[in-house]
């Protein structure tokens, strides 16, 4: 069975069941960012520190952005526990967007408060808040959204892998299996059919019978990408093109044109398989 990628909502979904915080967070990781985050702070100079010499601005930042981690951290995680015991249900970007709103006004006031302690620059909360506040969330939405995005891709990656091992493994299954067949029949494997002592196994180049039994056939396809739908049929999961129904029997046409009947011992099988509702 082929997986599809993680969509965006999926991954949302996967760590809302986690709940928050949501980020899967690494030491190096996350430690590199925040070092990505100094470097483009002492670039940007935010905060109107222009005038301000490199080694002060230097600590400056990287007390900032070590504090905005822990900060932002803190407030996810609470946010996460506080939301689940109300019994609030926000969907999961909904929550990040409340938990990091409130992360940014406190932020606000750390920043405030680190100039006035490294740089003894009186502080107008008041006055000043409404300059600082946009700039922090504006930075602090850039560092989420690279993070959020960076757990993403890994998340995705980390569930390919394992279609792309499973893949492979139905490749080397079937071919293995196809070498039973004369080269010329040798093609996209659909299904077997018992046929007395022998299987004919029909592929998309034609079919061609194999002198064995079907117990032995589908024993030797055991980890390729199909199953066995009747005492006479396996069949290739991507070789089903429709399922048909008749009051309560079920069928399977094949890209061929061939219909399998389904046996009602082997329908919990196809249902697993979403080839059945």
């Amino acid at each position: 069975m082929t997986n599809k990628p993680l969509t965006i909502r999926e991954f949302f979904g996967a760590q809302k069941a986690g709940g928050l915080p949501t980020f899967n967070r690494k030491w190096l990781r996350d430690n590199l960012i925040i070092a990505t985050a100094v470097f483009a702070l002492i670039l940007l100079q935010p905060f109107g520190l222009n005038d301000v010499a490199l080694g002060p601005r230097v600590a400056y930042w990287a007390v900032i952005s070590a504090g905005g981690y822990c900060l932002f951290g803190f407030v996810l995680a609470l946010g996460g526990t506080v939301l689940t015991k109300l019994d609030i249900d926000l969907p999961n970007p909904a929550a990040i967007v409340f938990c990091c709103l409130i992360a940014s006004v406190l932020m606000t006031f750390f920043v405030l408060l680190a100039g006035t302690l490294f740089f003894d620059i009186p502080a107008d909360y008041t006055e000043q808040f409404t300059i600082v506040f946009p700039q922090v969330v504006t930075i602090s939405t850039v560092l989420i959204a690279v993070t959020i995005g960076i757990d993403y891709v890994q998340e995705r990656n980390r569930q390919l892998q394992p279609c792309e091992s499973f893949q492979a493994s139905h490749k080397r299954t079937v071919d293995a299996f196809l070498t039973n067949l004369p080269i010329q029949k040798r093609g996209e494997l659909l299904c077997l059919e018992a046929q007395d002592h022998y299987v004919r196994v029909h592929t998309d180049k034609g079919q061609h019978l194999v002198l064995m039994r079907l117990k032995d056939a589908v024993a030797m396809l055991e980890d390729a990408q199909g199953f066995q739908v009747h005492r006479s049929w396996w069949i290739a999961k991507s070789a089903v093109t429709e399922t048909m129904r008749d009051g309560r029997k079920i069928s399977f046409l094949l890209k061929s044109g061939i219909v399998v009947p389904v046996s009602r011992k082997w329908q919990s099988t196809a249902k697993d398989l979403n080839l059945v509702k």
